[in-house]
């Protein structure tokens, strides 16, 4: 095998590499459950929410028990 085929695997094993851990510890994986928001509305009256972000529509939080919704 050519040295120039040696250097593209080598760089597509690196790039393999690279996105493994890109997906691994992407923050966006953090497992979520969408909510309705009468049960929203519920949980902050109830004291179950410890955080909430507000973007246009979206309501983002964490449960108390540390889910995310």
């Amino acid at each position: 095998m050519s040295q120039f085929y040696k250097n593209i695997a080598l760089w597509m094993i690196i790039g393999l590499v690279m996105v493994g851990l890109f997906q691994t510890f992407n923050p966006t994986n953090k497992k979520s459950n969408e909510i309705v928001y009468s049960d929203f509305l519920r949980e902050v009256s109830e004291g179950r929410i410890t955080e909430v972000t507000i973007q246009g529509d979206f309501i983002k939080g964490r449960f108390l028990s540390g889910g995310f919704f």
